[in-house]
């Protein structure tokens, strides 16, 4: 008899076989088909109504989108008839002639809160449509400092019957920001939601600056809206019978809510704020904004299916329209039936169940926790934890064989990184010798300083360096879903969408190099000695072989390809620019929604003979410094490369006064300098070759 066997007959005495005890259980089993049947089919309808729920939102989405853009589309083409015509003036139209003019806008433009066309002298022409639909010729101009108002009521083409004069109004159109915004960007352009001065309601306004022959100011034109009319339109909508709609900008600006409006004429004029998410009054709405653009969310113990679709009304213009609804609207009835269902199963199987619960309970407990345990060595998480007790014969048995793999896989991970065999498993790949290309991230990081350090080290003290550094490293890696492929003395290679695909694979490698530089920072910080190490890391973004690379009997599981090369000659690169990381222009296009980046120079890497622009990740693309700094280095970076020196070299000044200790934009001004002095052949593209590693 072998061992094998021999151990097998010890453990069988005395046990109990399952087999016998699942014969009496097959009742419970039928039973608990029929649960799983009625669970799934609950599940099922469930899904369905959310499904009909979120085509009934985006229809109502789609339909708020479509009224909004329809009511501001209006705009543009009235704004540029106006300049046209005011354009067209030899002089200065008189007021009565430009309010007629304001007037067939305003009549042809239902619309149309406001039309307007101020002077740079403070002067001032408007018709506006008052809450009864009344159309009321606005006549302002700006003497000793005081704002003199005439407003007239228009009864007819040729009455025009005085309404009110204020002797110091206190308007003054250049400082409003449809002026301002106009002026501004010398187009046409939209302006931001703000109050409007007198009827202090929310509205926006499409303006546009009118210029003289001699390209001199003559005024701005525009056309207001309010934007309660669209509240007006959600407050009809009713996606369900508790549902809100409401519009808003991408800051969180509320345009349109069912319920919510800004009082007219209450108060001073001039004042009044625009509610928001952060103070809007509707709980319920502050609740979808902190949830994001979740599907879902829950509130007041109440849960809540929620939609979000952005549109564009205009060029220049970012709205979004939001609607939620409590969940109950959707889903009573089908919970309803659902609870008389299960309570006449409950009834039907009760007897059953509980003649079998206690033989089931011991089959069912042990096989739960061992099959949670397979799961965990699956994902290759293997802890020692001892196994429960059982009665069992044939469970006992694979608590042994569970323990014995664990045993010898916990051996086989001190050799490979176990992140590496976790994504294996994932993917579902087998270890067979191979590769394919694919597009992928790679990811190479140095230690400088660290052979000057290794001097003054005892073995076993570097050793325990490396393995804290590696940790360290390899943990961030591994956080932002990237691969680490090998140590290489004290460096890292790493890469990034593969052997499971990461859509974002670009932006993950930038975000963990950042961390990683953080990550050194701090360790830098709590131990001195360490201070003499910095981190140097090149990423670079294109299509590499990766697979299983090797020999039949011992596989490495890596890439290859000339993207490879391009990162490891990259981390070399920041030694030129001083910088910690440097990406490739591919890694730059495919991460820069995510990751700010400042342009560093254009260079041919060793064994390339094409330039390319290089890129240093400098923070997320939230942070407006790194965003801003990342602008300021593109245009420096566009003025060297188009041979503007001078300019070139000034804004790479205003970087460095920035950020004082910012090595590449002193060595890019350095050579902007030296070009200004003596510029370069005709030939000259701006690219720096590099003929060393």
């Amino acid at each position: 008899m072998s061992g094998e066997n021999r151990w097998l007959s010890r453990r069988a005495h005395g046990l109990v076989s399952y087999r016998v005890s699942l014969v009496v259980a097959i009742p419970l089993l039928v039973v608990l088909t029929g649960g799983l049947i009625t669970g799934n089919a609950y599940l099922a309808t469930r899904e369905s109504v959310r499904r009909l729920a979120a085509s009934l939102f985006s229809q109502v989405a789609d339909q708020t989108g479509e009224r909004a853009s329809a009511h501001v589309a209006q705009a543009p083409p009235a704004v540029d008839l106006l300049a046209a015509l005011f354009t067209a003036d030899e002089g200065t139209p008189a007021v009565d002639e430009a309010a007629r003019r304001l007037l067939a806008v305003m009549r042809a433009n239902a619309g149309f809160t406001w039309a307007t066309f101020s002077q740079p002298d403070g002067s001032y022409v408007g018709v506006h449509r008052d809450w009864t639909g009344t159309l009321v010729v606005n006549d302002s101009h700006i003497e000793n400092g005081k704002t003199h108002l005439v407003e007239r009521t228009v009864e007819s083409d040729s009455v025009w019957t005085p309404l009110r004069t204020d002797d110091d109004d206190h308007y003054d159109p250049r400082v409003r920001p449809f002026y301002v915004r106009a002026t501004t960007a010398k187009k046409r352009a939209w302006v931001e939601p703000y109050i409007f001065f007198h009827e202090k309601v929310p509205g926006v306004t499409c303006s546009a600056p009118i210029y003289a022959r001699d390209g001199s100011l003559r005024g701005v034109v525009g056309v207001d809206f309010d934007l309660n009319i669209l509240s007006d339109f959600v407050t009809k909508l009713r996606a369900s019978e508790h549902a809100r709609v409401f519009v808003y900008t991408a800051d969180g600006t509320i345009l349109a809510h069912p319920t919510l409006w800004i009082e007219r004429h209450k108060g001073q004029v001039g004042s009044g704020k625009l509610v928001t998410k952060d103070n809007i009054a509707d709980d319920v709405v502050r609740a979808y904004f902190a949830a994001g653009d979740a599907s879902s969310f829950t509130f007041g113990g109440e849960r809540y299916l929620a939609a979000t679709r952005p549109f564009e009304p205009d060029r220049g213009l970012s709205w979004r329209v939001g609607a939620v609804a409590p969940e109950r609207d959707f889903m009573g009835g089908v919970d309803e039936t659902t609870r008389f269902s299960l309570l006449v199963s409950l009834a039907a199987v009760a007897l059953a169940v509980t003649l079998s619960a206690m033989l089931a309970a011991r089959i069912a407990a042990p096989l739960a926790h061992l099959s949670f345990q397979m799961d965990k060595v699956g994902r290759f998480e293997l802890d020692d934890e001892a196994p429960p007790p059982s009665i069992f014969r044939e469970i006992a048995l694979m608590y042994r064989a569970l323990a014995t793999m664990k045993s010898g896989l916990r051996s086989f991970a001190s050799y490979v990184p176990r992140e590496l065999v976790r994504a294996m498993l994932k993917s579902g790949e087998h270890a067979a010798l191979g590769g394919r290309t694919r597009y992928l991230t790679v990811f190479f990081s140095d230690l400088a300083g660290f052979t000057s350090l290794s001097e003054k080290m005892a073995p076993s003290e570097l050793v325990g360096l490396l393995s804290v550094y590696f940790d360290e490293m390899t943990r961030i890696i591994g956080l932002h879903g990237g691969t680490v492929d090998k140590f290489i003395g004290d460096g890292i290679m790493a890469f990034w969408n593969a052997p499971g695909d990461d859509p974002d694979h670009a932006a993950h490698a930038c975000l963990a190099a950042l961390e990683c530089t953080r990550r050194l920072a701090a360790l830098k910080s709590a131990d001195k000695s360490l201070a003499p190490l910095s981190a140097r890391i090149g990423i670079a973004t294109g299509e590499v072989l990766v697979g299983n690379i090797g020999s039949h009997e011992r596989l490495n599981y890596t890439v290859m390809g000339d993207t490879v090369n391009l990162a490891s000659r990259l981390e070399g690169l920041n030694k030129v620019y001083g910088t910690d990381v440097l990406v490739s222009d591919a890694t730059f296009a495919d991460a820069k929604a995510r990751v700010a980046m400042r342009a560093v120079d254009v260079v041919a890497v060793k064994g390339r003979e094409r330039g390319a622009r290089v890129y240093s990740p400098t923070g997320a693309a939230d942070d407006s410094g790194a965003v801003a700094r990342g602008r300021l280095a593109e245009r420096a970076l566009d003025a060297y490369v188009a041979r503007r020196f001078e300019e070139a070299r000034d804004l790479y000044a205003e970087m460095i006064a920035l950020a004082p200790g910012d090595v590449a934009a002193a060595t890019m001004k350095s050579r902007a300098e030296a070009f200004h002095t003596a510029p370069p052949p005709a030939g000259w593209a701006g690219v720096l070759v590099m003929n060393e590693k």
